[in-house]
């Protein structure tokens, strides 16, 4: 249902993007988002994440950065992190039986963020952000060694790619500073982990962000 409620907002929000094209008529005329005459802006900015990630509540910070063309559509790249100490009831692998033991989880992802902002020059305005990529998680036994020194033992490690829609409410606090909050869904696909899945990457997250530049 959260899939559909997604795909249904974009498809609506470029509809109006394509509404809002003026076309000139000239047989001869390549259409690009990129041109001459185009303006181009940079960004840059920083994000905060809450959702569930294989069962706990957790927070991912990260950042983007790109530039603004015509004031609507933008293209950058973007990174994120797992900041919070999560932790699983995990399985060690072992010659026999695997041993059942409390395992704590860290990683991130990236990749390239690109998307279009309607309304940009109003106070209140829908800000639409996709990120595709890919990322890494690895699964750890911070008490797998007895000394005093180095006790974190890596359990398995994966990567795999990700997909990260959004939609958001952005208001223009000053010129050059914007703050937004809204949602965003991360599609999980390609994990190869005995302790973790695809879908305890998968999931939505409530998110805040704020956006420096030239808009």
């Amino acid at each position: 249902m959260r899939n559909i409620i997604i795909l249904s907002i974009f498809i609506s929000s470029y509809t109006v993007q394509a509404q809002q094209y003026v076309d000139s008529h000239n047989p001869d005329e390549i259409k690009s988002l990129i041109s001459k005459n185009s303006e181009t802006y940079g960004f840059g900015g920083a994000d905060l994440k809450i959702g569930d990630i294989a069962g706990n509540r957790s927070l991912i910070i990260g950042g983007s950065g790109g530039v603004i063309v015509n004031r609507t559509y933008f293209l950058g790249l973007a990174g994120y992190g797992l900041i919070t100490d999560n932790e699983i009831d995990g399985l060690i692998p072992t010659a026999t039986t695997p041993m059942e033991k409390k395992l704590n989880i860290y990683g991130g992802y990236g990749g390239m963020v690109f998307g279009f902002t309607l309304w940009t020059r109003e106070p209140v305005h829908l800000h639409f952000p996709f990120l595709a990529g890919a990322g890494a998680f690895e699964v750890v036994d911070n008490n797998f060694f007895n000394n005093n020194f180095d006790t974190d033992f890596s359990i398995e490690r994966s990567a795999f790619f990700i997909g990260e829609p959004g939609a958001q409410i952005e208001f223009n606090i000053t010129e050059h500073f914007r703050l937004g909050a809204g949602v965003s869904y991360r599609f999980v696909k390609g994990l190869e982990m005995v302790n973790l899945d695809d879908d305890d990457l998968t999931g939505l997250s409530t998110n805040i962000s704020v956006r420096f530049g030239q808009f």
